[in-house]
């Protein structure tokens, strides 16, 4: 019964030491609540910050919601987004935003505004993975 009680105790500092680790990271988008301010954040630093295995804490925050300043609920895997997923939605938002650029300056304004540097055929790929026509279907 100790032993349970302290596995449960366990858990829950753990747990308490990720939501600080998580806030910490994404403290801009929290305060805001632009998407666009969402940092890339993977488990394996959080899990290495925290001091615990990578599958532990992906175990921990499964099935875990927090309720955001705004008042809606989100799951805490939504803290977790990879580089590559963040790239793709700064893609869409510009092609969406600027309709009338092509992806060779879809790219310059994507180098200019996140410092994120694709070639053009990237920016192509990004922009029909996220169902973004190109510029004369825009």
């Amino acid at each position: 019964m100790v032993a349970r009680l302290e596995f449960a105790q366990q858990r829950r500092t753990t747990l308490l030491k990720v939501l600080e680790a998580v806030l910490q990271a994404q403290a801009a988008y929290l305060s805001s609540g632009d998407p666009a301010l969402l940092q890339a954040l993977t488990q394996r630093e959080v899990s290495a910050a925290v001091g615990c295995d990578p599958s532990v804490l992906n175990r921990l925050i499964s099935n875990k919601a927090v309720e955001l300043p705004w008042g809606t609920e989100a799951p805490l895997r939504t803290f977790f987004p990879s580089a590559k997923s963040l790239t793709k939605s700064r893609v869409a938002d510009a092609a969406r935003r600027h309709p009338e650029l092509s992806d060779e300056k879809l790219r310059e304004l994507l180098s200019r505004e996140f410092r994120i540097e694709l070639s053009r055929r990237s920016v192509a790929q990004y922009r029909q993975d996220t169902g973004v026509g190109g510029r004369g279907r825009r």
